[in-house]
């Protein structure tokens, strides 16, 4: 055999070698996962199969411990006078603008900062995008979120790839827009087909030719259409982001029987517009984990109106449950101006379960390149190497400090300006130091089977879910806002947690009862003032 022959037999064999070994991993995976999921007694009760489950899962109620910062009070959160606000203010989020106001705070953009552009974005619910005048991209201004997925889209040869794919004649028309404003220095609307859109959607062109640059506008929530095959019956205008009013009988975004919505599309009784006088009404935001509940009487917003009314004897307090299941900070900011228009004195955000379950994975997938797409569909390293497809500690906390905490702040600044109070709670999560490890198989099952991704894990969720934690203790300090301890005081396991961040049993009863504890001398100068 020649010196070439005996090197491709050699390589042959080394390929086959590699090959079996893949395939006896794989297969391990696979029977090891099976075997876990048919013999852990938390995955079998969960299915409907009854199952003895291991003695000493703790079902005492946890103690609500508060450290009361003693700076953060009703009046640390101060606003500025409506005198300071210019006759077009493009820091407060309007509910309806007329096409000429839109236009003038729109041109107000050019005379910007930086970072007063990148808030002007993110306040109006907007993606600005930047270009020269060549038409090539320059600047993009909107949510960390969206920003970095447009930036892959630009700088990555397969985020190009994947654009000249799927907006190949879009972009065409939107670069060609471009350069028609450019030489005639007029502003214009063009609307523009997107693949898979019903309808075009509305960019405005703004020439500033002092910078030699055009900034494209467009409407976030013009990215969310109505799918062609969503059911008559169905409870949503538009999934995961806004229900329909007026719903009866329906089953929610998490399948929950027996769902209704009041006149504005949240869960609860009515709304009464204007307010009615003497009245102190705090809106609770956030996704499904405020949402939830068999019966609207409970969910954490309800028990924690009784709760509320029952320590100052009072009925002039009003909670309502603005939660919709899938909203994430991002979509909050879209829907900000709509909460502020329910004339709230407070504003109680439960927020960034969705930022971190869903939004970071789903970056972390579409920018994480070709191999490491291939390598998810590997059973054997979803199951014992998940942290193989998302970035290193300092990343993630990076991602979380850039993505939901931002949105947060931002929220907190449009709510000042028109003086209404924000505060943040920190969320939920089981505590992997007080649980056994057949309740953390059972949390990787939910998350597996369950969410999304295959390769997100509990551990993964838990970690990320302290790290913003700190962050939100970390905000409200900065802006004197109230943090609610909901996640250093709600811990535990399978008593408590029915998946990674959702409550069962007594969870959210215990979670009004620490918002209540945390708000009751925070709230008292505003209701006595009521009286």
């Amino acid at each position: 055999m020649t010196r070439m022959g005996k090197a491709a037999y050699a390589t042959g064999l080394v390929f086959l070698w590699a090959g079996a070994l893949c395939l006896g991993l794989e297969t391990f995976a696979v029977v090891y996962t099976g075997w876990l999921d048919s013999h852990n007694p938390f995955i079998l009760t969960s299915l409907g199969k009854p199952c003895p489950l291991p003695k000493g899962i703790p079902t005492s109620t946890p103690q609500i411990s508060l450290l009361r910062d003693s700076r953060i009070t009703w009046f640390s959160q101060a606003a500025p006078p409506p005198a300071a606000l210019q006759a077009i203010d493009w820091r407060i989020p309007q509910l309806s603008e007329t096409p000429s106001r839109q236009e003038a705070r729109r041109e107000l953009f050019p005379r910007l900062s930086e970072e007063e552009r990148t808030l002007f974005a993110m306040l109006n619910g907007e993606v600005v995008v930047s270009f020269d005048l060549q038409a090539n991209l320059r600047d993009v201004y909107t949510v960390w979120f969206m920003s970095r997925n447009i930036a892959w889209s630009e700088h990555t040869w397969v985020g190009r790839l994947a654009r000249a794919l799927k907006l190949g004649e879009t972009w065409k028309a939107a670069k060609e827009s471009v350069t028609a404003v450019a030489r005639s220095n007029q502003p214009r609307t063009v609307l523009l087909a997107f693949p898979g859109f019903a309808t075009p959607i509305k960019f405005f062109f703004l020439p500033d030719l002092g910078a030699s640059r055009v900034h494209v506008f467009v409407k976030m929530d013009s990215f969310l259409q109505v799918p062609k095959n969503l059911p008559a019956d169905s409870p949503w205008e538009i999934p995961f982001f806004r229900y329909k009013n007026n719903v009866r009988d329906a089953h929610s975004g998490t399948g929950q029987p027996q769902f209704a919505t009041n006149n504005f599309g949240f869960r609860g009784r009515d709304i009464a517009l204007p307010k009615p006088p003497h009245t102190f009404r705090i809106i609770c935001i956030g996704g499904s984990t405020t949402e939830e509940g068999l019966g609207d009487e409970a969910t954490y917003p309800s028990i924690l109106e009784k709760e509320l009314r029952r320590i100052f004897a009072t009925d002039a307090i009003e909670v309502i449950n603005c939660g919709v299941s899938g909203l994430a900070t991002t979509t909050h900011l879209m829907r900000f101006a709509e909460y502020l228009h329910l004339e709230p004195d407070l504003l109680v955000a439960y927020e960034g379960v969705n930022d971190l379950a869903f939004n970071l994975p789903l970056l972390w997938e579409v920018t994480g390149g070709i191999p490491l797409h291939l390598l998810r569909h590997s059973t054997f390293l979803r199951r014992f190497l998940p942290g193989l497809f998302y970035p290193g500690k300092h990343e993630r906390e990076e991602a979380i400090r850039r993505g939901p905490l931002e949105n947060l702040d931002v929220m907190h600044m449009a709510a000042a300006l028109t003086d209404v109070r924000l505060a943040l709670c920190s969320i939920a999560a089981p505590d992997y130091a007080r649980m056994e490890a057949k309740e953390w198989q059972y949390y990787d099952h939910r998350t597996r089977t369950h969410w999304r991704y295959s390769t997100f894990t509990a551990r993964l969720y838990c970690e990320m879910a302290a790290s913003l934690n700190r962050g939100i203790r970390d905000l409200c300090a900065r802006n004197g806002m109230l943090c609610i301890p909901v996640g250093e005081n709600l811990t535990g396991g399978w008593e408590l947690f029915g998946d990674i961040c959702h409550m069962k049993g007594e969870g959210p009863a215990l979670k009004a009862r620490i918002v209540a504890e945390a708000l009751k001398d925070y709230i008292a100068p505003a209701i006595a003032a009521l009286k």
